[in-house]
């Protein structure tokens, strides 16, 4: 606790303030000193609180960023992407070689509702 202070210092250190003091203030200067103390532990361990506290919170702002970019990375990666935009360029294609591209809008649906009735007949 006191480090390299032993016992016969300690007891120098006594004396020194019985005879400085005397015997009516000691007990006073004790109090006062060890209410000095703890509120010094008081002191550090709130301040030591309050920094474990902003860490933890800037460490969870750091993993919410990091979870941000996983899911940006994930939506850039999807599989379904890819897919509809392939999907999206075959609709295009079939519909520039299609024979009812010329068919106004009417009859164009009327052959393909025929058509879908065909082949759900058979």
């Amino acid at each position: 606790m006191f480090g390299n202070i032993g016992l016969p210092e300690m007891i120098l250190i006594m004396t020194v303030a019985l005879i400085v003091f005397g015997p009516k203030k000691l007990p006073e200067i004790g109090r006062t000193i060890g209410k000095a103390i703890r509120e010094f532990k008081k002191s550090t361990e709130e301040i030591k609180d309050r920094f474990e506290e902003q860490i933890k919170m800037d460490d969870l702002k750091d993993i919410r960023n990091d979870f941000k970019d996983i899911k940006s990375n994930l939506s850039d990666m999807s599989p379904l992407k890819g897919f509809q935009d392939g999907l999206n360029d075959i609709k295009s294609d079939l519909n520039d070689i299609s024979p009812l591209k010329g068919l106004k809008d009417t009859p164009k649906r009327a052959l393909l509702n025929y058509n879908d009735d065909v082949l759900a007949s058979n």
